[in-house]
């Protein structure tokens, strides 16, 4: 019984550790970049068509 809870907590630290390292990483800092660039540079374009 002791070797049933081990098997699936190595295989698992791994799966969850190896894709959250490179994934979160890159997928965390990529996505709040795009958002951060794409969200002011909308905001110019609404108010001048508004003016006129």
């Amino acid at each position: 019984m002791q070797q049933a809870p081990e098997a699936p907590k190595v295989p698992l630290e791994e799966s969850v550790a190896g894709e959250e390292d490179p994934g979160a990483s890159l997928d965390i800092p990529a996505k709040p970049a795009d958002n951060a660039g794409r969200t002011p540079a909308p905001p110019p374009p609404e108010p001048i068509p508004r003016h006129p």
